[in-house]
């Protein structure tokens, strides 16, 4: 009996869907995986997931074919656990062990140079059991939905080598037989007026999405600007009444993205773009995160 590729049937999804993220889990998104999905063996791609396909046949004659509509759940479910647990074995050997494949996408703050933080739940996954244990300093940094995140230096205090881009570009990480790659890409941020919502992104990764609130009647100008120069922790309005702008990052001459009490779900601002200080602080994770120079895209 061979293991062969083919059609996986319509109840093979309805009893298996717990295995759709397994491909997000193991390699992020659909992009980074294709060049897996052609390289591990007795994998193969359906509706846009990555599964495990068990089509069974005997060579010959249709009466012979092994028919999974007619097998109990438990059975099919040990047979996807043994394949996958295959599957899993080639992708060590093949996408990791090359690190060619899905790098984990680091994270900078602009006051920290040369540091790179990495999420903790990802470490954990990438590097097995024997760092379920690890965890990162009191004073940890976090993304605002809460998400530990680690660093680099971090990591190797419990045994993970780290070989470093003298350029700050990637980092290469191994632990015995485990390794993986971590590439630090190019910022960005992007304020949707119609929406009303700030989403920042470093290189692949969405490292901030908080809602926001405008300037009414059009205030604040579309476009593209550039994060500073001026950024400052406390910063008080020079128009408004002194008003307080904490955690204020200049966006073009006096329209800034920083903190503010009162945040709606409307444009309400003079022509700033206020963000919570609540809610995960993002206004303090904006002004941390952000270089100055890093482009800002302001659309309607």
């Amino acid at each position: 009996m061979n293991l062969c590729l083919g059609r996986v049937p319509e109840m093979w999804d309805r009893n298996v869907h717990y295995f759709a993220n397994v491909r997000e889990m193991f390699f992020g998104n659909e992009a980074q995986t294709g060049e897996l999905e052609r390289r591990v063996g007795g994998v193969a791609s359906h509706g846009g997931r990555f599964l495990p396909v068990l089509n069974l046949m005997y060579q010959g004659t249709a009466e012979n074919t092994l028919c999974l509509e007619k097998m109990p759940k438990i059975l099919i479910s040990a047979m996807m656990s043994m394949l996958l647990l295959c599957s899993c074995s080639s992708i060590s050997r093949t996408a990791i062990g090359s690190m060619e494949l899905a790098p984990i996408q680091g994270i900078t703050f602009a006051g920290e140079r040369g540091v790179v933080y990495l999420p903790l739940k990802e470490i954990k996954v990438r590097f097995g059991g024997g760092l379920r244990s690890l965890k990162p300093l009191p004073d940890h940094r976090s993304l605002t939905d809460g998400i530990k995140l680690i660093s680099l230096a971090e990591l190797e205090g419990v045994g993970i080598s780290v070989e470093r881009d003298p350029k700050e570009k990637w980092a290469k990480l191994r632990r015995k037989s485990f390794q993986a790659m971590v590439i630090v890409g190019d910022k960005r941020a992007e304020v949707n007026l119609t929406e009303q919502r700030l989403r920042a992104w470093q290189g692949g990764r969405l490292v901030l999405q908080s809602r926001v609130s405008s300037g009414r009647n059009g205030r604040t100008p579309a476009g593209i600007f550039q994060a500073g120069p001026y950024k400052a922790r406390r910063h008080y309005s020079s128009r408004y009444d002194n008003a307080p702008m904490p955690w204020s990052v200049q966006m073009t001459g006096h329209v800034f993205i920083h903190g503010f009490s009162s945040v709606p779900n409307y444009p309400a601002s003079h022509g700033c773009i206020r963000v919570p200080l609540d809610e995960g602080n993002p206004a303090r994770f904006f002004y941390e995160w952000i270089d100055r120079g890093t482009p800002i895209l302001v659309k309607k």
